[in-house]
């Protein structure tokens, strides 16, 4: 009894010596913002700028580029957090840097903060909206070009989405090598645009590439207060403060003023589909429906210049009558429609093949592609209809 006693004794000192080490590991120096992650690109030719959260407030903040295979220093300053435990710090301009760099982040009693396999190269904003946002997996011969994306000098940054009425400090987003997965994945005038530049400059440097774009976000939306105020936008100011105050205010009046905005915007718009798909046969995808009166458009095209409204927000059926060969008969067929902006639900022969709603991911780049069973083909006339 007393042996065993011992031993546990000596079990429990164990365990409180393993949780007090534990304990004293050191926490990191500081945090930096994500556009300073592994494989990241700096600015040739301009001071680098750095800067982080969360330090020890008063410490001092050492930061250092040193080439990864020698551990040469390159560049190092030192200076001191704020109260706040934010620091910026400024290092010499550069060159282009083609061999991996180590960015280091440390203070006297902290982990070190190290930033590995950086460059030195071109870095360039993508913004925009739609058109910007558009992945390379979406465009015309948009695999062929990803198959080719094998250089690692040319690295991607995708921007995570956040709505936001103040300024943000930080994004979520992580730096890419270039390769044939991740280039289908980035806005495709992005990628091609920093592969012809990377191609065409003097010494084809490394290229950083941040994709920032969002379907439909105007400019001014990435533009700081004091932007838009030295450029005349104090209007946008204005309403961007008023909505902020607005959306700060969760009172039972503030609530009651936005259901009655809401509703008064829904009698405003077209929100009703007179013919909802509720079955797979709906009445407009019917082989007999008598479409006589309806308009004759050519498509390509949009909504609204289909219905002739500049402000139509809805749905539009379009049927096409096809010929089916004799030889085709019993065949699966595919039917491709292409890119469609936004949701769309297909028919053949009055029988549902296919749709893309707002649970299929990006479903504005989503090349339509939908397979028609051989029971379906016969010879002879054929209807497709379409519902965007």
């Amino acid at each position: 009894m007393n042996l065993f006693k011992t031993l546990s004794h000596g079990c429990v000192a164990a365990v409180f010596i393993l949780a007090g080490t534990t304990c004293a590991l050191a926490a990191p120096a500081a945090r930096l913002p994500s556009i300073f992650t592994d494989g990241m690109v700096l600015q040739a030719g301009k001071p680098v700028q750095v800067w982080g959260f969360d330090s020890a407030p008063g410490s001092e903040i050492s930061v250092s580029l040193s080439q990864t295979d020698s551990g040469k220093t390159l560049a190092e300053t030192t200076v001191k957090a704020d109260d706040a435990g934010k620091f910026s710090a400024s290092l010499p301009s550069m060159g282009y840097k083609k061999e991996a760099m180590t960015l280091s982040v440390s203070s006297p009693g902290a982990e070190d903060v190290l930033v590995q396999n950086v460059l030195s190269g071109e870095v360039w904003f993508c913004s925009g909206q739609s058109n910007m946002a558009w992945l390379l997996s979406g465009a015309e011969n948009g695999k062929a070009a990803a198959e080719a994306a094998t250089n690692s000098l040319i690295r991607l940054l995708t921007a995570g989405r956040k709505q936001q009425l103040e300024p943000a400090e930080d994004f979520e987003g992580q730096w890419k090598e270039c390769n044939p997965q991740n280039a289908l994945n980035f806005s495709a005038i992005g990628y091609l645009f920093g592969e012809e530049l990377h191609r065409e400059l003097p010494e084809n440097p490394p290229i950083g590439l941040i994709n920032v774009s969002w379907d439909s976000m105007n400019a001014q939306a990435f533009i700081s207060y004091s932007g838009l105020e030295a450029n005349g936008l104090t209007k946008q100011i204005k309403e961007y403060t008023a909505i902020a105050s607005a959306t700060n205010d969760t009172s039972p009046a503030a609530l009651a003023r936005y259901e009655s905005q809401m509703e008064a915007h829904k009698a405003s718009t077209r929100f009703e589909d007179k013919n909802p798909p509720q079955s797979d046969s709906p009445e407009l995808a019917a082989l007999d429906y008598d479409d006589s009166d309806w308009s004759v458009v050519d498509v390509p095209t949009s909504l609204e210049k289909a219905t002739g409204d500049d402000a139509f927000n809805g749905a539009v059926w379009f049927r096409r009558t096809v010929e089916i060969p004799e030889n085709w008969s019993g065949k699966g067929l595919l039917l491709e429609l292409g890119v469609i902006d936004d949701f769309d639900t297909a028919y053949f022969n009055g029988a549902l093949v296919g749709k893309t709603d707002k649970n299929t991911p990006r479903y504005w780049t989503r090349m339509r592609q939908y397979p028609v069973s051989g029971d379906k083909v016969k010879p002879g006339k054929a209807y497709r209809r379409t519902r965007s």
